[in-house]
């Protein structure tokens, strides 16, 4: 088996999705995106949505760091999306 220990973990990933990850990247919207024919009106919806789930996610990562018990707990919520 040849590629990197990651690309061969990304490839196993795939596999087992099925279909899901065909459908995920072949959809409607990645495919108008990457060809530059999306319409604006459809992207605006998009950025909304991203926004809202952004500002959520963020709160439950904050969340985390609240409630953590020890320092090394908070320091894990808090590094959550730095890598």
């Amino acid at each position: 088996m040849t590629g990197t220990r990651d690309d061969r973990l990304l490839q196993s990933l795939i596999r087992a999705t099925g279909e899901d990850w065909s459908d995920y990247v072949n959809h409607a919207f990645v495919s108008e995106l990457a060809a530059g024919t999306l319409p604006a009106a459809s992207f605006r919806h998009y950025l909304m949505q991203d926004y809202v789930f952004l500002i959520h996610f963020s709160r439950a990562w904050a969340l985390g760091v609240y409630t953590a018990e020890t320092l090394a707990d908070m320091r894990g919520a808090a590094q959550c999306c730095t890598a």
